[in-house]
């Protein structure tokens, strides 16, 4: 049986689009901390999409990505449908660049959502968090 190696992150980005199209500067477009509420919402909001520039290592084997959104109470509001990611042995010091989208994002209420990395079923919690703040209108 081979060995597997969860891949450390070197980048979590949430954005509002990136482009990885081969053989052009790779563009991250508005990238994300702080959003507000728009005029006349204060709860159950939903975005149309958030993006996540992720750049991942040292990883070997395997490994079905996706993006967990919770809330306040720690309870999972969204998933990332997973992304598939192979790490051949001896290619550990190659960068691995994927753009992930969360589609129909839920904002509750204004305040502090996390988003993690997930590979397979462990999160990656030493680089793959990223905390994005929701103001009131």
């Amino acid at each position: 049986m081979a060995n597997v190696v969860l891949p450390k992150v070197r980048m979590f980005i949430p954005c509002m689009g990136v482009n990885l199209e081969p053989g052009i500067v790779r563009t991250i477009y508005g990238p994300l901390h702080t959003i507000r509420m728009p005029p006349g919402v204060d709860k159950n909001y939903l975005l149309d999409e958030i993006f996540f520039y992720i750049v991942l290592t040292d990883g070997v084997g395997t490994f079905r990505l996706r993006v967990e959104m919770r809330g306040a109470d720690d309870i999972v509001l969204k998933k990332t449908e997973p992304v598939l990611c192979l790490f051949k042995g001896g290619t550990q010091l190659d960068a691995m660049e994927i753009a992930v989208t969360m589609k129909l994002v839920p904002i509750v209420r204004a305040g502090l959502y996390e988003f993690t990395l997930v590979a397979n079923h462990a999160s990656l919690h030493e680089g793959g968090v990223a905390v994005l703040r929701v103001l009131p209108e």
